[in-house]
């Protein structure tokens, strides 16, 4: 029986097109299995290797029901979908293509940092939508970015390559990751310290960190209130890492000035949600990875680790089993 590929969602087109093209396996394709998930179980008996992005719950039953599962590639970051202990109990190797849209999310996470101290979207909607000149409504209400504070919670490769491109804006960066050596930050200009300091410090906080049990409501009414009320926050991470309620009251209540937000609690976010109801929020489509590059590159780390699995050499892109490497 030839290897199999099994994919129960949509993923990214140049990844889908380049394993068409190969002629290693046989591939299964259902976009919309991820939606049955007792059927997806009862189907993924013959896998070689399963691909997801985020949508395809990759639990316990799942890596179990596939004896013969030999990796499972996430098209995309992040890991909240896998059953990470089962698969690396199992000796089954994760990968993941880090690094590839970290220079896209750190374009977009300055993107909304200007957008909001200059008020970018706020002036371009009443235009855009009814022709009402504003030119004047904010003379004076916006602030450059020259000489302020910018935290960066999480100095990973996304935060890294956030903090490169801070530098040429005159500012004073801090950073927050218990995870990251004081050199490194230093390459980049970044103070590192904690994150109450980077709080109060900071004019604008930027979200780069995973989402763990370390990290899900890190950011609640006490980290909020320690804020200053002309601060900013960007999350272009994980929703969970901010507590929603606490956000939304720090945003209506004006602890904070505003907020830009890639990524939400439940997505596609709820048009009946308070937040979306706020006039100092920019909100976005859970698209910050998204670039043209990005996605070539993320389809080329990907395909790369499923190419020599099939072939039986070690990958190249794992987040566990570092000892499947030679």
């Amino acid at each position: 029986m030839k290897d199999l590929i099994f994919i129960a969602e949509k993923i990214n087109p140049p990844l889908l097109k380049k394993l068409e093209e190969t002629k290693l396996c046989e591939m299964f394709i259902d976009e919309t299995l991820w939606q049955r998930q007792e059927e997806l179980i009862g189907k993924v008996k013959d896998a070689t290797i399963i691909v997801a992005k985020t949508l395809t719950q990759i639990t316990k039953d799942v890596i179990e029901a596939a004896p013969g599962l030999k990796l499972i590639a996430r098209d995309g970051i992040g890991l909240e979908n896998v059953d990470v202990d089962t698969a690396t109990a199992k000796g089954i190797p994760i990968t993941m293509p880090m690094g590839a849209n970290a220079v896209t999310v750190a374009e977009f996470a300055v993107g909304l940092t200007l957008s909001l101290l200059r008020q970018i979207v706020f002036s371009h909607v009443p235009l855009k939508t009814t022709g009402e000149w504003q030119r004047f409504k904010f003379f004076g209400k916006t602030t450059e970015l020259y000489g302020k504070t910018v935290g960066i919670v999480g100095l990973g490769a996304i935060g890294y390559q956030t903090a490169r491109r801070l530098q040429g804006f005159g500012v004073k960066i801090l950073g927050y990751d218990p995870y990251v050596g004081k050199n490194r930050a230093l390459e980049v200009g970044c103070e590192m310290t904690n994150l109450q300091e980077l709080l109060a410090q900071s004019d604008v906080v930027i979200l780069h960190a995973p989402q763990t049990a370390e990290t899900t409501g890190m950011i609640g009414e006490a980290e909020l209130k320690l804020m200053k009320n002309t601060a900013y926050i960007v999350n272009v991470a994980r929703a969970p890492l901010i507590q929603h309620e606490a956000l939304y009251k720090a945003l209506s209540e004006k602890w904070i000035a505003g907020a830009a937000l890639d990524v939400f609690h439940k997505e596609p976010i709820n048009p009946d949600d308070p937040l979306l109801q706020l006039d100092n929020v920019i909100v976005t489509p859970h698209h910050a990875g998204g670039s043209i590059e990005s996605t070539q590159r993320m389809a080329e780390y990907t395909f790369e680790d499923i190419v020599r699995a099939l072939k039986g050499e070690p990958v190249l892109h794992y987040v566990n089993i570092p000892m499947l490497r030679k």
